[in-house]
C-alpha cells in the first residue's frame, strides 16, 4: 500500500527530475535577418495648391478645406453684378489654369446671368444662363503664381420671382502641359 510519504516522495523525485530535463533541454540559439522590411511614405500631405475664399461681396461660404463652396445671392427684376461673389487664390510658384463647368442645375429658368473668372481688369466669361439654356462658353483661364482671380456674376436678372435655383459647377484645376486635374465643387443658389 502507498502512503501519503511515499507519494510526497515520488512528487519530489519527479519535480527534480523534470526541472533537470527542462535545465537540459535548453539550447543558445543565434541567426540573422534574411529579409530586411523598412517602411517609408511616398506621398507627402500639403495645404491645396488653390484655396477657395470669400468675396468681398460676402456672399460665399466656403467648405471643406477651401476646396468647396456656395455663393448665394438674391436674383431679382433689376439687373445685378457681384463683382467679387468668390475669391480663387493660387498659393503655389507656378501656374495653374481654372475652368468653370456645369454638373448640373434646378430652376434655373428663374434667371439670366453671366458668370465668369475677373481679374480687377478682364471679364473672362465661363457660363452663360439665358431662360433654361445653359452654355459653357469659357476656355481655360491662366492664373499666375501666388496671384488671386474673382468668381463675377454679370448681369443677374430674375425671370420668375417663385423658388431658388441652383447651378452646381466644378472648378477645374490643372496643371499646364498635362492632363492631371483636381476638381472643386461650387455651387451657385439664386433667391
Amino acid at each position: 500500500m502507498i502512503t501519503v510519504k511515499k507519494l510526497r516522495k515520488i512528487e519530489k523525485i519527479v519535480l527534480v527530475l523534470a526541472l533537470f530535463s527542462l535545465f537540459r533541454a535548453t539550447r543558445v540559439v543565434s541567426g540573422s535577418t534574411f529579409f530586411q522590411m523598412s517602411i517609408q511614405a511616398y506621398a507627402t500631405i500639403s495645404s491645396p495648391p488653390i484655396i477657395l475664399q470669400n468675396g468681398a461681396n460676402n456672399v460665399s461660404v466656403i467648405y471643406a478645406n477651401n476646396t468647396s463652396a456656395k455663393i448665394s445671392v438674391d436674383a431679382n427684376a433689376t439687373s445685378t453684378t457681384y463683382t467679387y461673389a468668390l475669391n480663387v487664390k493660387n498659393n503655389e510658384g507656378g501656374t495653374q489654369l481654372i475652368l468653370l463647368e456645369t454638373f448640373n442645375y434646378t430652376g434655373i429658368s428663374k434667371i439670366n446671368a453671366t458668370i465668369g473668372f475677373y481679374d480687377n481688369s478682364t471679364f473672362e466669361k465661363q457660363i452663360i444662363i439665358e431662360g433654361e439654356n445653359v452654355t459653357e462658353v469659357g476656355s481655360y483661364y491662366n492664373l499666375a503664381s501666388f496671384s488671386t482671380v474673382h468668381i463675377r456674376i454679370a448681369d443677374l436678372e430674375e425671370n420668375i420671382t417663385d423658388g431658388t435655383a441652383y447651378l452646381h459647377t466644378y472648378l477645374r484645376i490643372r496643371i499646364p502641359n498635362t492632363s492631371t486635374y483636381t476638381l472643386y465643387v461650387i455651387t451657385f443658389e439664386f433667391k
